[in-house]
């Protein structure tokens, strides 16, 4: 059955990503960094540079050189006389196709431990949000960021699974803590929504430990190597900039205008409805022509169906039942996934306004569907497990 999936998953992808494999173009895109020689040149000797010259007239770039490391590294490469072509699919292409599908179906192994694994990858990497991700040009920011996301989830289980052995924990976190600092390189945003997630993680394996003073030592050291470590390694690894973007009192936002900071920005681009995100089905799709959406698809709806079908299976008699809670936490984080994604858009849209003007960081999210990722990485998961479930119901009844 994992073999026929895996063909599946090789065809598809062929079929899907056809122009990467065969065009020995550059991969065009709205928001794609053309890696002219010019740019190659700035990237190689002025990646650190707080002063951007190639938008507008200049503007500060004290608040975008997290990906000042990955930039140089770009322009080193590149002074080696790699064309554009086959450097943008070293740096980007590649890294996305390769990180993306690892790192999913090493989640879903994780902690659902399916057979039907290979198609979280399917999900993953297929969903329409990721294809207009690569398709708007965004495959070397937002992309990359999103492709490691899932290695995030995984290390919380496996500090969390490792409570007694104190080095090994130690070990993990400080690898939680690199991959949210890589993260961090490619885009802010999806770091933040990563960590919601985690936060979201801490309520449902972390919160029974509070009913009990017994476990208040282990509650306080898995709250050390989950949290508390990985975001001083990231702060350490990310200080150069971050530092002096702090003592400058500087909202990197301001000098784009109201188009990034008001409440009005956030209705704007609320392009996605409450089915829409339901069905993980990203409002520009197929066209990707921004403000261009479609009434929903009703094939979509299957997804919900299968992802939160999941919560027939899972025994609730077991307090310390481990698939249960991996299952609850998953469709926990669809539904706030979900719910956050359709931005300003009813049901309680307004629950999202007040937090774009209350919360700290959410001021990044004038465009919702980066919330997209919790609902991928939901169903990528459950989708998997469910298929699962009724393929054993159904081999067990016809045997």
């Amino acid at each position: 059955m994992k073999k026929i999936f895996f063909v599946i998953l090789f065809v598809t992808t062929i079929i899907i990503f056809h122009n990467f494999f065969l065009s020995i173009s550059p991969i065009m895109g709205g928001d794609y960094t053309y890696l002219t020689n010019e740019r190659l040149n700035y990237f190689q000797h002025f990646s650190f540079s707080s002063w951007y010259p190639y938008q507008n007239i200049g503007l500060s770039y004290l608040g975008l050189l997290n990906y000042a490391p990955y930039s140089w590294i770009i322009g080193m490469i590149g002074s080696l006389g790699v064309t554009s072509v086959l450097l943008e699919r070293i740096v980007w292409w590649i890294p996305y196709f390769l990180l993306s599908g690892w790192s999913i179906y090493f989640l879903s192994k994780t902690y659902a431990n399916s057979r039907f694994a290979p198609l979280a990858i399917i999900m993953y990497v297929c969903n329409t949000y990721a294809l207009l991700i690569v398709a708007g040009g965004q495959v070397q920011g937002i992309g990359i960021a999103y492709a490691l996301a899932p290695l995030q989830i995984v290390l919380l289980q496996k500090i969390f699974a490792n409570n007694q052995n104190l080095q090994r924990q130690l070990r993990l976190s400080l690898l939680s803590g690199l991959i949210l600092a890589i993260q961090m390189v490619f885009d802010i945003r999806i770091v933040y929504v990563t960590l919601v997630a985690c936060f979201i993680y801490g309520i449902i394996y972390l919160g029974s430990m509070l009913v009990s003073v017994q476990h208040w030592n282990s509650l306080i050291r898995n709250i050390l190597f989950l949290y508390v470590l990985p975001l001083v390694v990231l702060f350490v690894l990310h200080a150069f900039w971050i530092m002096p973007l702090a003592l400058s009192h500087q909202n990197p936002l301001d000098q784009y205008g109201s188009a990034y900071t008001t409440i009005d920005a956030v209705r704007y681009f609320s392009f996605t409805n409450f089915e829409d995100s339901v069905g993980l089905l990203h409002p520009n799709w197929p066209e990707n022509i921004f403000g261009l959406t479609h009434f929903m698809r009703p094939e979509f709806l299957l997804l919900p169906l299968l992802a939160f079908g999941s919560l027939f299976f899972i025994k609730t008699k077991n307090k310390e039942n481990k698939e249960g809670k991996d299952i609850i936490y998953f469709v926990l984080l669809g539904l706030i996934g979900i719910f956050l994604a359709k931005g300003a858009n009813d049901p309680f849209g307004g629950i999202y306004l007040w937090m774009f003007g209350h919360v700290p960081g959410f001021e990044m999210f004038r465009d919702p569907t980066k919330w997209y990722l919790l609902i991928a990485m939901s169903y990528a998961v459950l989708i998997p497990y469910t298929v699962s479930k009724i393929y054993d119901i159904l081999k067990e009844k016809f045997s």
